[in-house]
């Protein structure tokens, strides 16, 4: 569901050389995507599945939906969003093996927080890292109050995060082989 709202700044607010939101991940959901997606251009469909069997229903969608297209479009890879700070993770490495299970090639999107470690234990289990395009609140700013606290502080973006992206992507690839967006 997300924080989103059609009022304007309820959960995004401006601050100096960048943004920080707190919208979530919101979206009408997955299923709902499926059953009115028609194949027009080649896409890579980024999910967040809150569950292995959630997991599996999505992939096995995906997968039948590449299949099904027999033309030079439609989806050609999944991406695993683990970077979102305002949804909670869980079972992420048996999530990536139920993904595997298909026929599309597998990303992962990282964050700052996470990318490091997931790295590491997701060597030769993923095809590609994605890495970071916001921070959480607290990594940026740890003594400051999020304007946006009511709704778990953010995520931040923008130019102020410039140098932590830089530092991740060389720690990233010191210590993998995967290919890195």
């Amino acid at each position: 569901k997300g924080n989103d709202s059609w009022l304007p700044f309820k959960s995004v607010r401006l601050i100096k050389n960048g943004v920080v939101n707190a919208m979530g991940l919101p979206n009408p959901g997955f299923f709902k995507w499926r059953d009115y997606y028609k194949p027009r251009y080649k896409l890579i469909v980024s999910i967040a599945p809150e569950s292995i069997e959630e997991a599996n229903l999505m992939a096995s969608s995906l997968s039948m939906m590449s299949l099904k297209n027999k033309e030079d479009r439609g989806i050609i890879a999944i991406e695993y969003n683990m970077s979102c700070p305002n949804f909670r993770y869980k079972d992420e490495l048996k999530i990536i093996g139920a993904l595997r299970k298909y026929a599309l090639p597998i990303i992962v999107k990282l964050s700052y927080e996470n990318c490091k470690d997931m790295s590491r234990k997701l060597e030769g289990e993923v095809d590609v890292f994605n890495l970071i395009n916001s921070l959480k609140w607290k990594t940026i700013f740890p003594d400051k109050v999020s304007p946006l606290k009511h709704l778990g502080n953010g995520g931040v973006s923008g130019d102020i995060i410039k140098d932590y992206a830089r530092e991740a992507l060389a720690s990233v690839g010191s210590i993998t082989k995967v290919p890195i967006i």
